[in-house]
C-alpha cells in the first residue's frame, strides 16, 4: 500500500483543532486554558482557514494571554510555523521541515533563560534534527514524522505529558493518519 507525501493545507487544519483539543483537555498543563481558548478564534473564523491560518490563530490566541508566562512563547513558536506555511496548499515533508526550523529559530531568538524555553529548546532540537536526517536521507513524510517522536523519547525530553513532547506527538499523530 502506497502512502500520500502531502496532506490538503485545508485538512490540515484538523492538526490544529486536535493540538487545540488534546492540550485543552488536560487540566495539569498550565497552558490548556489558553489552548482552549483558541478553539473559539478559529470558530469565529468567517472563511476556513488553511492550516496557515489555524497555527496564527493559535498562535495569536496564546500571544494575548500573559498567564502563563510561557504562552507568549508558545505563540511565538507557532506565529513561526504559521508564517513557513504561508500560502501552502499542501503540508509536505519539506515545508513541515521548514515550519520546524522557524519554531526553534523563534525560540532560540527570545532572551530569557526560563525553564520552559529551556524545555523546548531541549525538545525541538533534537526532533528537528532527527527530522532534518530522514528528509536528507529521502525518507517518506511519515517516518520522517516518525524519527521525530522517536527522538523526544530518546533525547529524554521529560515526560510524553509534558507540552513541548505532546505538541509533536500530536501533530505528527494527526498528519500521519492524514498520509493513510
Amino acid at each position: 500500500m502506497t502512502s500520500k507525501q502531502s496532506v490538503p493545507s485545508l485538512g490540515a487544519v484538523g492538526m490544529v483543532q486536535e493540538l487545540v483539543e488534546e492540550v485543552g483537555a488536560r487540566p495539569g498543563l498550565a497552558l490548556g486554558q489558553a489552548f482552549a481558548q483558541a478553539r473559539g478564534r478559529m470558530a469565529a473564523r468567517t472563511s476556513r482557514p488553511g492550516v496557515d491560518g489555524a497555527l496564527e490563530d493559535l498562535a495569536l490566541t496564546l500571544i494575548q494571554h500573559t498567564d502563563p508566562p510561557e504562552a507568549g512563547l508558545y505563540g511565538d513558536v507557532f506565529l513561526a510555523m504559521s508564517g513557513a506555511l504561508q500560502g501552502a496548499q499542501n503540508l509536505n515533508r519539506e515545508n513541515f521541515g521548514e515550519a520546524l526550523t522557524a519554531a526553534l529559530a523563534a525560540v532560540q531568538t527570545v532572551g530569557d533563560t526560563s525553564p520552559a524555553r529551556q524545555h523546548l529548546i531541549g525538545t525541538l532540537i533534537p526532533a528537528r534534527e532527527a527530522y532534518r536526517e530522514a528528509a536528507t536521507a529521502g525518507e517518506p513524510f511519515s517516518v520522517c514524522l516518525e524519527r521525530m517522536v522517536e527522538s523526544v523519547h530518546r533525547d529524554g525530553a521529560a515526560s510524553a505529558d509534558a507540552l513541548p513532547p505532546l505538541v509533536l506527538q500530536t501533530m505528527a499523530r494527526f498528519i500521519q493518519g492524514a498520509l493513510t
